[in-house]
């Protein structure tokens, strides 16, 4: 069977697959094969015996067959040859189970990579919610996902194949002996049918070289016949006798004549051509030279004055000339004579000038058609129309189409009017996009024909147009036009490997543009992954000038990102690869389009902040963005420049760069914070403006007054509600200088160093310097200021921190310069959270000393005075602590006033307290007196106004209330600094006024008891008394008040023992006959009463402010007595608590009626 699975055949018959003839039997059976056509070659079969099957199929052992043994078949394998059946060894197949295992392998090899390719493709999530799947799944006929299916079936259709062709081999392999001899038959039916090939082709060399064997038979006859006799009677004779060849003499002789004749012949002539003056007349002739053309050589026949001029010779002068062939001369010679018969010498010469120009044409297109089979090849079109010659260069460059064309001119110039004929010439036009281009410069060497030459210049020239297209273009955007960067562009006529365009990127990275003379691609250089993708993009535009030019920015926009993004490895910058803006928010924050965005942050910035470095057209700049988000509005965050500046192309853009420009931008953010906070406190700072970022560029300080930075409190807010100039208040203080330190490497913390000058002396700085104070404080006595060292988040501010430490250091120097100067006080230990001081010792007394704890954190100093149960001023450690905490003054006048005010209020405060100690609460302290009912309750309303309450049980107590009564309120006293005309301070004792809406009781529980106090110490003038008497007040010296306040309290001791010891009586009729207004007051109708009690007079009503002129605690109501807590109804509004207590809405309490259960009494 031959290889395309055709039957052998024998005579152009075919035969049947396994059987084999001998060579008789063909011979033999080859004349009826001829005569009768008969497909078969057996002619006939007997009628016992079986046909043979095709295919060599033999009969079953079934079949019982009779066959007779001279036409029994033996089996095809049985017979062959065994150099037949053994041509392929064994050794040259490969077992079965190794070729199922490489393709095995080879199967899943191809599987892995493509799912890692498949990979790789995204395909949108784009369903067609109309043409859902009879499945239920997604119907997604994305162009991305169809590729993945038409790869994925592809490969599995493959596979399948190979697995069925393994599948076949397989099957073979159960019988491998079958297999291998039918291969090794096949194999050397092949080797004979190649022979049989290599045959018929040796006879038909054989046939082709025998065609120039044939020779003619040789004439033997006439070969004996001029071998014999030495000529030959069928040999042509000549009919004349041959002249006799002339001597050397009479050449020279016929040479002169001639010379002669033509010299008097060409100078005879009038129309002979300019071109044809030039002329030398020698050897009988004439030669003409026509420069970079042709030489002709003239002469003439005979004597005669009409003898016509006769070409003798003709020769072209430029090279390369092409070799004129003997026919060809004749030709030429024969149409010059024909010319010059016609029209003369002008004539010859126009034949041969446009002959020697054609020759040229002829020679430029056979060096065209060279260049565009060799190194030109593919880029290269010449064609030959209407004899002229067109070159179409950079032929697989998109979009451009430009050409040579060469051809014979006529040269007749249609307004040229001269007598000299216009003489041909050769035309050279260069057409560009399709326009001829009217400034052509060729140098062209008519003596040497180069085409290639010629090409290179036009190349040259289409090389400086475009390179200028693009250096104009490049001029007209921002970079370039501002010198800021360098472009140079160098630019030839003549070789277009000189034309090139370097542009500076940045620094001292320049780009190269070259445009290749044979394809017309523009080159870059140096070579790297992004500038053969800018080659690619560039080569691949349409318009060159304008396009090239913005891809080539967009290329130096891509170096400098990569040159950023390198810069920054290693650094402290984290890359937000993932972070986009959409083309508004580029647009409102950068203000136009950008090539390329690098965000940035630092980590210790927070999520609020950010770097962007933009790469546009017009430069690179880094903004520092903060983003702004509005949670409470549902307003979407956004973002806003905070600080912009350019980056020069000069710069050098290493990690170092980056390094310091974090150090700034933190700066920036730290300080810029810091000035938000203090515009919020105060507009009395100063922030000079921060200098641009450079290599070495200093953030400035920040400085504000530290009266200025100073936390609000109640009462300074207070004051300043009540119309006090907040200004007016505030003194000026010491200066804080803020500056920028970097940040903690380990916490990743702004540290912020603030300075402060201090008033303080050395000495007392000195003594401040201890190892137990703050280790952030740093103070210097020589140069009397303050250092503090803090650190807060880059997001947050440290002025808080430093505002709450220098309040701390102002209250420590205050304090101790005034213990410096104050007598009596003494300093008892020192440490960063408070100072312990002395200052008061008695002799039966233990030593008194307060500790002021400076509050932290914002909170306001506290006072601690010690000992504790035994120092009387720790009833007034609240008012001091409040007087502490306002910022109205200076810190050392509030200390001074503070030791100052101790000094003086001990003597009261010392006999308050031992009074509130003797006759003090049920509960606390028992009384030293036997049955004694007085309760003494003292409260401070501030350090110089004190509230004495005098509380008993009497016996008029309604009969309703059990013998376990509790102490009502029979009289209440104030004590109040005053000052005499002396100017002298004295302390004031007198009853608490009863002008105040917020109480509903008298001073006094009887009239009585007042007209007592009033009769014996308050209006009594004879004997003379340590205190002086004002009627309804008295008043002490403020080192003397315990003959004033003992004698007060003996009045009301003595009215509480009277009261006690005389029997129950029932109640006047004065006093019962007072009509009970609703809110305890007497009413309007009782004259008795007002006449009695003239506090009285006023009713009280809720809501209303006390009457105008009398004096009122703020926050606290007369003698620090609360209302009665009652149960009422929800108001819709909140009560001003500065003016206050609020009132309840009725109250059902009776002024004369202390035991009243219904409205008890409460104690602050």
């Amino acid at each position: 069977m031959n290889g395309n699975g055709e039957r052998p055949t024998v005579n152009g018959d075919r035969v049947l697959n396994g059987l084999q003839r001998t060579a008789s039997d063909t011979a033999h059976s080859s004349p009826s094969i001829k005569n009768e056509k008969s497909p078969h070659p057996v002619a006939a079969i007997s009628p016992g015996r079986q046909q043979s099957r095709p295919n060599g199929d033999l009969p079953r052992k079934s079949e019982n067959v009779s066959v007779p043994a001279s036409e029994k078949l033996s089996d095809p394998l049985l017979d062959a040859p065994q150099d037949i059946l053994q041509l392929v060894p064994r050794d040259s197949y490969l077992p079965v189970a190794t070729l199922i295992n490489r393709a095995t392998q080879s199967c899943w090899n191809g599987l892995s990579s493509l799912v890692q390719q498949l990979a790789t493709i995204q395909v949108p999530d784009r369903t067609d919610p109309d043409r859902p799947l009879p499945n239920g799944h997604i119907n997604n006929q994305s162009d991305a996902n169809l590729q993945k299916k038409e790869r994925l079936m592809r490969f599995c259709y493959d596979q399948r194949n190979d697995f069925i062709k393994l599948a076949v081999l397989l099957d073979w392999s159960k019988n491998v002996d079958h297999v291998a001899k039918t291969i090794s038959i096949n194999y050397w039916l092949m080797r004979q049918r190649q022979a049989y090939w290599d045959t018929i082709a040796a006879a038909a060399i054989l046939r082709q070289e025998a065609a120039g064997f044939q020779l003619p038979n040789p004439d033997l006859k006439t070969a004996a016949e001029i071998l014999s006799t030495g000529r030959s009677a069928h040999l042509p004779t000549f009919g004349y006798v041959p002249q006799k060849p002339l001597s050397n003499k009479q050449i020279l002789s016929l040479l002169k004549s001639l010379n002669r004749k033509l010299t008097v012949k060409l100078a005879l002539i009038d129309n002979l051509p300019p071109q044809l003056k030039s002329y030398h007349v020698h050897d009988g002739r004439v030669t003409f030279t026509v420069p970079d053309m042709f030489e002709l050589d003239l002469s003439i026949l005979d004597d005669s004055a009409d003898s016509p001029f006769r070409i003798v010779d003709f020769r072209l002068t430029f090279s390369p000339a092409p070799k004129l062939s003997d026919n060809l001369r004749s030709e030429i010679e024969l149409c010059s004579n024909s010319n010059i018969d016609r029209d003369g010498i002008q004539g010859c010469f126009l034949f041969l000038h446009e002959l020697a120009l054609s020759y040229k044409l002829a020679a430029y297109q056979k060096q065209a058609v060279e260049l565009s089979r060799t190194h030109w090849a593919g880029n290269l079109r010449v064609e030959v129309i209407r004899r002229n010659l067109i070159v179409q260069y950079w032929t697989e460059k998109p979009n451009y189409k430009s050409w040579i064309e060469m051809g014979i001119s006529s040269g007749r110039q249609p307004s040229a009017m001269s007598p000299v004929p216009d003489l041909p010439y050769l035309d050279i036009k260069w057409m560009r996009q399709g326009k001829k281009v009217h400034n052509l410069a060729l140098n062209v060497t008519q003596s040497t024909l180069r085409f290639e030459d010629i090409l290179s210049q036009v190349v040259a020239q289409d090389s400086t147009l475009v390179i200028d297209d693009i250096y104009n273009s490049l001029l007209l955007t921002p970079l370039f036009s501002n010198a800021e960067l360098c472009v140079q562009q160098r630019l030839s006529y003549t070789d277009p490997n000189e034309c090139s365009l370097t542009l500076q990127l940045f620094r001292s990275t320049y780009l190269d543009l070259r445009i290749d003379p044979v394809t017309g691609s523009i080159v870059t250089s140096p070579v790297s992954e992004k500038s053969e993708r800018l080659q690619f993009e560039v080569n691949r535009s349409q318009a060159l000038a304008s396009d090239i030019s913005t891809k080539l920015l967009n290329f130096r926009a891509s170096i400098m990102e990569s040159v950023v993004l390198a810069a920054v490895v290693g650094t402290r910058w984290e890359v937000m690869r993932a972070f986009k803006f959409t083309q508004v928010e580029i647009k409102s924050l950068f203000g136009g389009p950008i090539v390329k965005l690098d965000m940035l942050r630092q980590p210790q910035w927070g999520p609020d902040y950010f770097l962007a470095i933009t790469h546009a057209h017009n430069g690179d700049f880094w903004r520092l963005l903060r983003q702004i988000s509005h949670p409470e509005t549902h307003v979407s965050t956004h973002f806003s420049v905070i600080l912009s500046q350019r980056i020069d192309v000069n710069q050098e853009l290493t990690p170092a760069y980056f390094e310091r420009l974090a150090d700034y931008t933190t700066g920036f953010i730290s300080l810029r914070r810091s000035a938000d906070y203090l515009a919020k406190l105060t507009d009395k700072y100063q922030l000079p403006r921060i200098p641009d970022f450079g290599d070495v560029f200093g953030l400035p300080q920040i400085s504000f007054p530290l009266d200025w930075a100073r936390p609000r409190t109640a009462t300074s807010s207070s004051r300043d509600a009540s119309g006090v100039s907040r200004d007016r208040a505030r003194t000026a203080a010491n200066v804080i200088n803020i500056r920028f330190e970097g940040v903690d490497p380990s916490s990743k913390e702004a540290i912020f160093i603030a300075k402060m000058d201090t008033s303080a002396s050395t000495n007392t700085l000195r003594q401040l310097v201890d190892p137990s104070l703050d280790e952030n404080v740093l103070l210097n006595p020589e140069e009397r200021s303050v250092t503090i060292r803090a650190t807060s988040a880059v997001s947050d501010t440290a002025i808080p921190t430093i505002v709450t430490t220098a309040i701390r250091l102002e209250t420590l120097i205050s304090t101790i310069q005034q213990i410096r100067h104050l007598p009596g006080v003494k300093l008892e230990s020192l440490s960063s959270s408070g100072v312990c001081v002395s200052y008061y010792k008695a002799s039966d007394t233990e030593e008194l000393s307060v500790r002021i704890s400076l509050g932290s954190n914002g909170q306001p100093p506290r006072l601690e005075f010690s000992p504790p149960g035994d120092n009387p001023h720790a009833l007034l450690a609240s008012p001091y602590s409040k007087i502490l905490a306002m910022d109205d003054g200076p810190t050392s006048t509030k200390i001074r006033d503070l030791f100052t005010s101790l000094m003086m209020s001990y003597p009261v405060v010392s006999f308050l307290h031992k009074l509130q100690k003797r006759h003090g609460a049920v509960g606390e302290t028992p009384s030293t007196e036997k049955d004694d009912t007085l309760r003494v309750h003292i409260l401070a309303r501030t350090v110089h106004q004190f509230a004495v309450q005098y509380f008993a049980t009497l016996p008029q107590t309604a009969k309703d209330i059990g013998s376990d009564q509790q102490p009502s309120l029979i009289a209440r006293l104030e004590i109040l600094p005053h000052t005499d005309r002396t100017r002298k301070t004295m302390w004031m004792v007198r009853p608490a006024l009863e002008e105040f809406q917020a109480y509903a009781r008298p001073s006094f529980s009887a009239t009585a008891l007042r007209n007592k106090l009033r009769q014996e110490v308050l209006t009594l003038t004879d004997p003379p008394k340590p205190w002086l008497a004002l009627d309804n007040a008295a008043a002490c010296l403020t080192d003397q008040p315990e003959p004033l306040l003992s004698a007060v309290h003996d009045v009301l001791s003595t009215f509480v023992k009277e009261a006690n010891s005389t029997p129950v009586r029932p109640e006047s009729t004065s006093q019962s006959s007072v009509k009970q207004g609703p809110g305890g007051n007497a009413s309007a109708g009782g004259a008795k009463a007002k006449s009695q009690n003239p506090a009285n007079v006023t009713t009280a009503s809720q809501g209303q402010g006390r009457s105008g002129g009398k004096m009122q605690v703020p926050g606290a109501g007369p003698n620090g007595v609360m209302k009665p807590a009652q149960q009422q109804p929800l108001q819709n509004q909140r009560p001003n608590m500065s003016q206050g207590r609020p009132m309840p809405n009725k109250s059902t309490g009776k002024a004369n009626a202390p035991n009243n259960q219904d409205n008890p009494i409460t104690l602050d």
